[in-house]
This record gives structure tokens, sequence and C-alpha cells, in this order.
């Protein structure tokens, strides 16, 4: 789940130890003030450790967060 300051175009991009990456999620139109989710399938991902890229882009301008995130089956 994401929550935005203003309405945002939300892309993330998940990346493996190796730097690969292994998925790409995007959810145009996210209301300000209020949380959206966003649904990755896991489904033929191997359990690990991973590092995603979340940028916003609004009227007001983007920002971007880079952080890690723990698959276990």
């Amino acid at each position: 789940k994401v929550r935005v300051a203003y309405k945002s175009y939300v892309k993330v991009d998940v990346y493996n130890v190796a730097g690969e990456k292994v998925a790409a999620l995007e959810k145009a139109d996210c209301p300000a003030g209020q949380a959206s989710e966003l649904a990755w399938n896991i489904r033929g991902i191997a359990s690990g450790v991973y590092v995603y890229r979340l940028e916003a882009q609004s009227s007001a301008g983007s920002r971007s967060v880079i952080k890690k995130l723990a698959v276990v089956h």
C-alpha cells in the first residue's frame, strides 16, 4: 500500500540482489491522502531479499524512495 499527498501516478520496480528487474508495477491516478494498493503476484518468485524503487509523479513534482523487502513462501 502507498499513500501520496497529491493525486499521483505511482510506479514500483522490484530488483533481486543481482540487480535484475523482476517486476514492474504501476498505478495511475492514486488519490491524495488515501491508501492505494499495488498487487504483486509472487508466484514463481524465489524467497529472499529484494530491493524496490517507488516513484510517485504528480503535478507538484516527483519523489522516489528505495527500500528493501523480504519474500517468504
